[in-house]
């Protein structure tokens, strides 16, 4: 299981700030589409486009290029090469 971790500082009566702690397991945080954060992926690496649009394609058919989907179809993700 995974555990989602996080650090906040919250100012306290002093003046001064306490560092405070959070924790919950993946499996209790729910998605939008009612899956949870634990099973989520957050990319499909495949030679089709997914159904799921809210993830981010590997297109295995065009050297690998990440794509995203931009509300009407998949778009290559700009990079610059160096």
């Amino acid at each position: 299981m995974a555990t989602l971790r996080q650090r906040l500082h919250r100012k306290n009566a002093s003046g001064s700030y306490d560092l405070v702690h959070f924790e919950t397991e993946a499996s209790l945080v729910i998605m939008p589409d009612g899956s949870n954060l634990a099973t989520w992926k957050p990319f499909v690496a495949a030679a089709s486009a997914p159904s799921d649009t809210n993830v981010f394609w590997i297109d295995t058919r065009a050297n690998n290029g990440l794509k995203y989907h931009n509300g009407s179809a998949w778009v290559a993700v700009p990079v610059m090469y160096t």
